[in-house]
């Protein structure tokens, strides 16, 4: 078997982490999660293989496993941390009030699995912010930094040998697909490449903001090098959304439209435009306004121009 990079996700029973990796890559209503059963006994792995960027395996790993205080019994499940590329994701509960066993069971999976594997990364996902009890950003940073101290207090000398994301997540936003899209674009090692790329791109038509998206995941892949506006990303993502409802509708999807193009224009000024570039692959461009943006012809040329010049361009965008 092929070995691709991997991203285990951990946590305790019913803290979320079987909802999120079906509402992000199953398509799955987070609704509908609701009436997911709880309490896996057995390791779920499945392969993400939208295109030949995101490529990955996702490891759905026990959460009663992690209820057992020793977790070096269960040397079985240990391979999963080892060989290849992985980042392992960490899910807290964010509703649980004291954040005590959930920040224990991280530490004892984070020492776990540096032992098998000292390359790892680890995501905290401080999850399910949401609800009248995280009614505003700052009640969400407040939790985030509750956990994030708690935790490096827990790992104490051990917090120097890893390096640890923290993110806040919900499933009924576009929190949990934002922070995902962080985590898979460090299994991409070309990301930095395709960063100068959309950059080059942005700084040559006036744009404010372009990414590089999977439609089906909805996951941004790359993006130029200026901060990350959650808000333009939120439209962003809405757009492919439609945009695939729409292609659904009238032919066989975007996936299977090799020159699929859409232009919004929004009532405050701003303009969206996405840029089908490769299976499952889109550009979309952010212009702050329709003043800036006046030219497709020039737009259509510097999209060209960077499909040419992304690195290994057959893979990346084949024909």
């Amino acid at each position: 078997m092929e070995d691709i990079p991997k991203v285990v996700m951990c946590g305790l029973p019913r803290c979320g982490k079987t909802s999120i990796s079906k509402v992000v890559f199953q398509k799955l209503s987070p609704h509908e999660s609701m009436f997911l059963e709880g309490g896996l006994t057995k390791m779920e792995t499945f392969s993400v293989c939208h295109n030949h960027l995101l490529r990955l395996r996702l490891v759905d790993f026990p959460g009663a496993i992690l209820c057992d205080e020793n977790l070096s019994l269960h040397q079985n499940d240990a391979t999963v941390f080892g060989g290849g590329d992985c980042v392992v994701v960490l899910v807290i509960d964010a509703q649980d009030e004291s954040y005590a066993t959930s920040v224990s069971r991280a530490k004892k999976v984070i020492e776990f699995a540096l032992k098998r594997n000292s390359k790892l990364t680890f995501d905290v996902l401080i999850h399910k912010v949401d609800g009248a009890k995280f009614h505003s950003e700052e009640r969400k940073m407040e939790c985030q930094t509750i956990i994030h101290d708690k935790l490096t207090e827990e790992l104490a000398d051990k917090v120097q040998e890893c390096t640890i994301h923290f993110h806040c997540t919900s499933i009924y936003d576009h929190s949990i697909f934002e922070a995902f899209s962080k985590i898979v674009q460090k299994l991409i090692p070309e990301k930095p490449l395709l960063e100068n790329c959309l950059q080059s791109l942005l700084d040559s038509t006036r744009m404010e903001k372009v990414y590089l998206f999977d439609v089906v995941s909805k996951l941004y892949l790359a993006s130029d090098r200026q901060p990350v506006d959650l808000q333009w990303y939120e439209l962003c993502a809405d757009m492919v959304d439609l945009v695939i409802d729409i292609a659904c509708i009238y032919g066989n999807g975007l996936e299977e439209n090799k020159d699929a193009a859409c232009e919004f224009n929004l009532q405050n000024g701003a303009v969206l435009i996405l840029k089908e570039v490769g299976h499952c692959l889109a550009i979309v461009c952010v212009f702050k306004s329709d003043d800036t943006f006046d030219k497709h012809e020039l737009l259509d040329h510097n999209i060209e121009v960077f499909k040419e010049d992304s690195p290994r361009k057959r893979v990346f965008f084949p024909r």
